[in-house]
């Protein structure tokens, strides 16, 4: 208990240093400020807290150990950390170059688009994530299908698709027909040249802002907490990373302003997070669309103008208990995103023959949340326990950004298990489908944590969260409260839970009415009308403009 007090506390430092004074009349985020109302380090909050940049950063196990067991990190894992660091900011800056080269070869969009009587509003999306047909017209959208063809349809509403490509993969270039807008196109040399003495500017700052003042914003008790995440900072704060941020920001305000927009809808990312804060300081709300169950509640601080729409009553309680969303602005709708879910709870349940053990897995050491060596040693306990179970079927369904399996198959391999195979998730629409018939087709879901246990419980799967060791799980306290969600600690017994929810029917019905009814205070009503209320949400907040 004393460990999980310690790590609140702080991740409570680690979420309110920039709020801190660092003389005596501005803090840092009034320091580091753009367009006079957006704090520059308001970009990079979530994903630094949550743990989850797909950059050379440190596990944030890693941070968080050394921080518990006060050591600092050794030379080799510094000096691994500066490489991959230098390494990116060559990257970026050859990218950037790329972007300029482009640039210098366009015309610049100066033409409005004329006022309708409709309301405009803008729904941002990857290139990677659309599906076009022959025509190259937009036929399906991850995640937020239904809502773009519903969206479509409204004929109160004009519709701007603004597609954007991965900052990683610039060459990637949608061709345009006239259906979509594709965002670089917006790029305009004034914004390019701002962007980049802005990202200069910033950076510079940041280096010549004195140690001692940054030590003292990151205060804990008697020390500060700046050597464990100095590295990590000065990369957040070098001129190529401000700059991709401060690009995508002045672009869609310029995309707001020539079309006229009156909602910007985005559902998650860097360039979803330019978005929300373009739409605030042009004066127009905005929508964030969560793509999963709410984790936590903190780290989804955004603007007084921002507005988001959750799945379930739950969500809507931790937002308020630990950020400040106003319950105005926080939309209860259900899965809008997976609403398909509700067809597959009709399905007749699984035939009888083998038992099947659905596991969840996740990309926990690709987006740094476990070391290799850690996420191992969870894997052989897993899969050592599941061998306890040679006559039912084990399946390995993996998260559709999930690129790496070859741990999985090494323990699996060493441990000496043959009623195993792999299902591979998918980034677009059939994911869903992938996930639901594997988990119709199982008895028992296990994950390490992800969010996907929700929809076992909506389809009434018995789940299994396995649990780290205190500090080491980003999801640790997600799922508390969830009593139809039986957590299992590392090294407890696992293999007599599993036993006893494959084969003892009176333990499984009776959870059943329990996982009912917390399925609602998770989800709120599976009833196929999530997209109607979302599009009600959606008009609510046009009628104000």
């Amino acid at each position: 208990m004393k460990t999980r007090d310690t790590l609140k506390n702080i991740e409570e430092t680690l979420l309110v240093w920039s709020k801190k004074k660092i003389n005596n009349k501005q803090s840092f985020d009034d320091s580091f400020k753009i367009d006079d109302n957006i704090p520059i380090w308001w970009f990079h909050s979530f994903r630094f807290n949550a743990g989850c940049f797909p950059l050379p950063f440190f596990e944030i196990t890693k941070r968080f150990n050394a921080i518990l067991d006060k050591r600092d990190y050794s030379f080799f894992h510094r000096l691994m950390m500066k490489l991959a660091s230098f390494s990116l900011r060559i990257f970026l800056s050859v990218i950037i170059f790329t972007y300029y080269i482009r640039l210098i070869k366009k015309k610049d969009v100066k033409k409005k688009s004329k006022k309708t009587k409709k309301k405009r509003v803008m729904l941002l999306a990857h290139t990677d994530q659309i599906k076009l047909d022959e025509k190259r017209k937009i036929i399906d959208i991850f995640r937020i299908g239904e809502l773009f063809r519903r969206l479509e349809k409204d004929n109160k509403i004009e519709l701007i698709p603004v597609i954007g490509t991965r900052i990683t993969n610039p060459f990637e270039k949608p061709l345009s027909s006239g259906y979509y807008h594709w965002i670089d196109k917006y790029i305009s040399k004034e914004t390019f040249y701002r962007s980049l003495k802005e990202a200069k500017k910033y950076s510079g700052k940041w280096k010549r802002l004195d140690k001692k003042i940054k030590e003292r914003l990151f205060a804990y008790k008697k020390e500060s907490l700046l050597k464990f995440v100095n590295e990590e900072l000065d990369l957040l704060f070098s001129k190529q990373i401000l700059f991709i941020y401060l690009l995508y920001y002045y672009t869609i305000k310029d995309i707001i302003k020539k079309e006229q927009l009156d909602l910007v809808l985005v559902v998650s990312g860097l360039q979803e997070r330019c978005a929300v804060a373009a739409a605030h300081s042009s004066g127009i709300p905005s929508l964030f669309l969560v793509h999963a169950y709410n984790l936590t509640g903190i780290n989804f601080e955004f603007f007084p103008s921002s507005k988001i729409a959750v799945w379930g009553p739950n969500d809507k309680k931790r937002l308020i208990k630990y950020s400040e969303w106003k319950p105005e602005n926080i939309f209860v709708t259900g899965s809008f995103i997976n609403e398909r879910i509700c067809n597959y709870i009709k399905k007749k349940e699984k035939k009888k023959g083998k038992k099947k053990i659905l596991i969840l897995s996740s990309p926990l050491v690709q987006f740094k949340v476990l070391p290799k060596e850690k996420f191992e040693k969870y894997l052989f306990y897993l899969f050592s326990n599941l061998k306890e179970f040679p006559d039912s079927e084990i399946i390995i369904k993996t998260h559709p950004l999930e690129k790496d399996i070859s741990l999985h198959k090494k323990i699996i391999k060493k441990i000496g298990i043959k009623n195993i195979r792999f299902r591979f998730g998918s980034l677009s629409n059939k994911n869903a489908d992938i996930l639901y018939n594997s988990i119709l087709e199982s008895d028992l879901v296990i994950s390490f944590g992800s969010t996907a246990l929700i929809e076992a419980m909506i389809l009434n799967r018995p789940c299994i969260l396995l649990k780290f060791e205190s500090g080491e799980n980003l999801f640790e306290n997600m799922f508390d409260g969830i009593s139809s969600i039986f957590i299992v600690k590392h090294g407890d017994k696992l293999n007599e839970l599993i036993k006893k929810m494959l084969f003892d029917e009176n333990f499984r019905e009776s959870i059943n009415e329990k996982r009912k009814n917390e399925t609602y205070e998770y989800c709120y009503k599976t009833d196929g009308k999530a997209n109607d209320r979302l599009i009600k949400a959606i008009n609510s907040i046009l009628k104000k403009r």
